[in-house]
């Protein structure tokens, strides 16, 4: 475990100290660190889309953050002899908890978090579980005389084809064996939804 007392050592930092969010943004989708940046995310594990954490970094919403001292993060950028360097387990022994900025994205069928203390930018990636389920969410125009619409669920193409109040086929990926309710549901069930759900 890496124990840490103080941010902020020019030789150390990742980047330069930030005072907004808008810093922040700037910092990470820098080209002159795209690469410094990229490093860190394949250190910390990131498997997700470069251009996802930079979309993310451009316009998910920027929370402030305040990490109590005795925390110990999974991991936290640094340099070492001016080259990126991720520590891991690092303590925060300091004397007063650590200012930060964090948001949240998804790449592929992950959530990651990522959070960049305020004095030192020595951000870290770190996936948010559990994991991002699947969600269908079905609605139905019908005039209130009409037959009920059928859920078919035909696991040999994992998709849900719904037969539409017009006769219309339409189909939305879900995760297989799973009904719109969220319950196990065998391949080839068929389910009957009422209208107005």
């Amino acid at each position: 475990m890496h124990r840490a007392t103080h941010l902020g050592n020019p030789a150390t930092r990742f980047a330069d100290p930030l005072k907004t969010p808008d810093d922040l943004r700037r910092t990470l989708q820098s080209e002159a660190l795209r690469e410094d940046v990229q490093l860190v995310l394949r250190m910390s594990g990131y498997t997700g889309g470069m251009d996802d954490f930079l979309r993310a970094a451009a316009q998910a919403p920027v929370l402030a953050l305040s990490i109590p001292v005795g925390s110990v993060p999974p991991a936290m950028s640094t340099r070492r002899k001016g080259r990126p360097h991720l520590p891991r387990n690092v303590l925060w022994a300091g004397k007063a908890p650590i200012d930060a900025y964090e948001f949240s994205f998804l790449s592929g069928e992950r959530r990651y978090r990522v959070v960049t203390p305020k004095a030192c930018s020595n951000f870290w990636v770190e996936e948010q579980l559990p994991r991002p389920r699947h969600a269908l969410d079905l609605s139905c125009d019908a005039p209130a005389n009409s037959a009920r619409p059928e859920i078919i669920l035909d696991s040999s193409v994992e998709h849900v084809r719904r037969r539409g109040c017009a006769g219309v086929w339409r189909e939305a990926t879900t995760p297989r064996d799973r009904s719109p309710q969220g319950g196990a549901t065998k391949p080839g069930a068929r389910t009957d939804a009422k209208a107005g759900v």
